[in-house]
């Protein structure tokens, strides 16, 4: 198999110590880029809340960023262990349980266990923050909607096959002056 691997006696084969290090670096690495992507979800939340959109755009290509950064470092560290990937593809917390030895399982299973928390809270957060966008979004089109409509004369009329029928009139330019004053 690959050039990293040693086979001990009972057959098994584990990862080198070196190669469970470049894991761990990969992970670290990881991890930091979440909490990295956590704070700028943060930072476009507030800025949704407080509609700024200049600010928006930029903590939304910071986002596009670093999710590049985090597939692009997952590729790598799935890179390091696909040789072992004889059964088809296979769990990070299962390569590491069948192929590190003792003493680098116990080192980096924690490390995986934090990664895969900060995965589910930027899922998380990133709902979240969809959401708020959505609502947000709602509220925008609905003033938008009142102040189209208090511009605008609406006439509605049924037809004689019993239809709605809505005419829209321009309102007087002295009720857009006591609006625009407003």
């Amino acid at each position: 198999m690959g050039h990293f691997m040693t086979m001990q006696a009972n057959t098994t084969f584990h990862l080198a110590s070196g190669e469970v290090a470049k894991i761990e670096q990969c992970i670290r690495k990881e991890i930091a880029l979440y909490d990295q992507y956590l704070e700028v979800l943060k930072k476009e939340r507030g800025h949704v809340v407080t509609f700024a959109p200049d600010a928006i755009a930029l903590c939304a290509a910071e986002r596009s960023r670093l999710f590049d950064e985090v597939l692009a470092l997952k590729t790598k560290r799935e890179g390091l262990y696909a040789d072992l990937a004889s059964e088809g593809p296979r769990s990070l917390t299962d390569m590491i349980h069948t192929e590190c030895h003792e003493h680098d399982m116990k080192r980096v299973l924690p490390l995986v266990e934090l990664l895969q928390d900060k995965v589910k809270l930027c899922q998380q957060r990133s709902e979240e923050l969809g959401k708020t966008v959505a609502f947000a979004s709602s509220l925008v089109q609905g003033t938008m909607s009142i102040l189209w409509s208090t511009t605008h004369s609406i006439t509605t009329v049924y037809g004689k096959s019993g239809k709605v029928e809505e005419k829209y009139q321009r309102s007087s330019d002295q009720a857009l002056t006591a609006l625009k004053q407003a």
